[in-house]
């Protein structure tokens, strides 16, 4: 299972840079903490509903129904995501730690992680300085190898 969606405006809030594996045989692997606004639709696929959860009120502004819900955390991860920001585009990451906040017109501010092994040097070097900036963002799921095979 995967997860979708896009954001015109996300900020690249913390970038933490380790090492993983072995003592003799680590990799680099960079975490990324990034907060957007996004669509609700992506809240059924972090809650793994069929619809989008009714946080929405049906009146024009489609105000938040539940103004007392201030953050939702799920514990779902989502692996082998293809990620984009900026210049900057990785195709195997996990994404984790996902948290998000109703607001008006159907949006939600989603805050997450990313886990990245082995970036490029010249991917970390942009990705410090996109700290604190606003740039579009998307993550992408891999594709269902299932998805078009009818049942025998």
């Amino acid at each position: 299972m995967g997860i979708n969606f896009e954001s015109s405006n996300a900020e690249l809030v913390h970038i933490n840079i380790r090492k993983e594996g072995p003592e003799e045989d680590q990799i680099l692997a960079i975490d990324l903490k990034f907060n957007c606004e996004t669509s609700s639709d992506v809240v059924r696929q972090l809650v793994g509903a069929e619809d989008t959860p009714a946080f929405w009120d049906d009146n024009e502004d489609q105000d938040p129904f539940w103004p007392a819900i201030k953050t939702i955390s799920t514990e779902g991860e989502f692996e082998q995501q293809e990620l984009k920001f900026g210049n900057v585009h990785f195709k195997s990451v996990k994404v984790k730690k996902c948290s998000f906040t109703p607001r008006p017109k159907e949006k939600i501010d989603l805050v997450f992680s990313a886990s990245v092994n082995n970036p490029g040097q010249k991917e970390v070097s942009t990705l410090a300085e996109y700290v604190k900036e606003n740039l579009p963002l998307s993550v992408i799921a891999p594709p269902d190898l299932f998805e078009n095979q009818q049942a025998a």
